[in-house]
Order: structure tokens, then sequence, then C-alpha cells
């Protein structure tokens, strides 16, 4: 396989087969331009996830995974994909496929032609266009006050992201896990994705930084008031999340060091830039 340079700067084309089939050859490609740590994660052969466990992961020897989701996720995929291509001012048709890879196309669409703060931006004001501002309000005054009261929110939301998150990223659990590489701190309650749906459907680094990990972690800052750490790992497609710790800026997070999958469309088309961010956009003249 050629060894590609630079990074991609959006998401790659989706794959047109079925979403379970998609980046057949990503585990295989991505270790060799990705320097991360090269560890073994034992996955079972198929399991439960998602609201009320009704939908299936089936994991293949060949790296792939094979979703069967339950028609209360396919609708919330729907919803989702119709109002990001609301938002992006091109709304899709009445009639038209809304699945997962029809998601992961329309969420290609928000980085071009958009630098990496109005990429983070615009997925931030999609998140909370979900539901009414009071509601965000009401439960951003919820979780001050169970702060207050010394409740564990962290742990709390650490729990309730592995079957309230299914839909959009796959099987998760819970784990302790250090929050640091300091043995003084104590482990925390860390929601571990198994294998990231959206890293593994879109195999892009560029759109795993902007489109989901940046966007979230300011959306749990800004609108919940709740610090997020997200760490995916490029080699495995997992990713841990610390709801508590405060993330690092941006451009020292080691998740933006290094270049992007070697299978990626886009891989190369900006020239050897050191990190997986778009190039900034041409000033009109």
């Amino acid at each position: 396989m050629r060894m590609q340079q630079g990074c991609c700067p959006f998401v790659a084309s989706p794959c047109r087969t079925a979403p379970q089939r998609c980046h057949r050859g990503l585990r295989a490609s991505r270790r060799l331009c990705c320097s991360t740590r090269a560890e073994s994660v034992a996955l079972p052969a198929a399991e439960r996830y998602s609201i009320l466990w009704a939908s299936r992961a089936a994991y293949g020897a060949d790296g792939t995974t094979a979703y069967e989701e339950s028609a209360l996720d396919r609708l919330l995929v729907s919803l989702l994909t119709h109002r990001l291509a609301a938002q992006l001012g091109a709304p899709l048709p009445r009639g038209a496929r809304a699945d997962y890879p029809a998601f992961v196309e329309v969420a290609g669409r928000i980085q071009r032609g958009r630098s990496p703060a109005e990429t983070h931006l615009f997925v931030v004001q999609a998140l909370a266009s979900l539901l009414p501002a009071w509601l965000w309000g009401a439960m951003r005054r919820l979780v001050a006050l169970l702060t207050w009261l010394r409740f564990p929110v962290g742990p709390a939301l650490a729990l309730a992201a592995v079957p309230f998150a299914g839909w959009l990223v796959g099987p998760a659990r819970v784990e302790l896990r250090g929050a640091s590489a300091s043995a003084s701190e104590p482990p925390r309650a860390t929601t571990v994705l198994r294998r990231c749906r959206y890293l593994e459907a879109c195999g892009c680094k560029s759109a795993c930084i902007n489109v989901c990990k940046a966007p979230t972690q300011a959306f749990f800052a800004d609108v919940l008031g709740v610090p997020l750490t997200m760490t995916p790992d490029f080699d495995t497609l997992s990713c841990e999340l610390r709801f508590g710790q405060q993330p690092p800026p941006l451009a020292e997070d080691e998740a933006t060091k290094g270049k992007c999958f070697s299978d990626c469309a886009l891989v190369g088309s900006i020239g050897e830039t050191g990190s997986c961010t778009p190039p900034p956009r041409p000033t009109a003249a």
C-alpha cells in the first residue's frame, strides 16, 4: 500500500455499500501512518447496545463491524441527518435516504469552506438546536445544583452515555481509568467506546477531531457546564470520554498530531501540514 503524506481536511467520501461493510481495510492501513500505541483490544463476537439495548453490533475477524439498528436508533439518526442538512442550507428532499451512511456524508459537508473554529461552532449550534434553549438552561442549572450538593455528576454522565449515545457512536462501557499518567490522581469513571462507529465509517482523522471531538467537548462545557475530555485512539478506533476532566488546548492535544489514515480519500491533498485540520480558506480578492 502506498504511503500517503499529509492530512486530509475533510471527511472522506462514504462507502456506498451497506454501512457494516464500510472501510474494510481501515484497521490494517492506519497502522502504516498513525503513530499511536499498539494495543490489542479483545472484542466480543457481538453485543447489544443503545437505548433499551435494542441494537446489536457484531465484530468481524476482518476488522469490520455489522450494525443492526433498532427502529428508535434509525429514527434518531434520520432526525439528526435532516437537521444538519437543513442547517447547511441543503435540506434533504422528501423520501431521501437518511440512514447512517447518509449522516456521514452530510456531516462531511460541514468542514467544507469553514475553518476549524467555524466548524466547531456550527456543530455546537446544531447540537443545541436539538432541544429548546430553556430545557438546556434547566439542565445546566440542575448540573450546577448537583455539583454543589457534591453529587458525582461525572460518573453519572459516564453511565448515562453508554445507552444514550450508542445510536450515534456504537457500543460503550464504563471503566475506572486514571485521569493522567500521574499515579497520584485517582482513577475516574470513563466511558470507553469499543470502536467508534463514526470514526470507523468516515475514516478521517480530521472529521473525528473537528466534527466530533472538539465541538462535543465545547458543547458540554459551554451548554451544560461540564468539562469533558475525549481521547480517540486512531489505532483501535476506540475513544475514552472523561466527564469532569478539563481537556487540553486543541493545539496541544496529542490527537491533533500525526498524519491521517493512508486510505482516506483526500489524504495528501493539502500537503504536509503536520496537523489534521482544514487549510485556511482563500480570501476574496
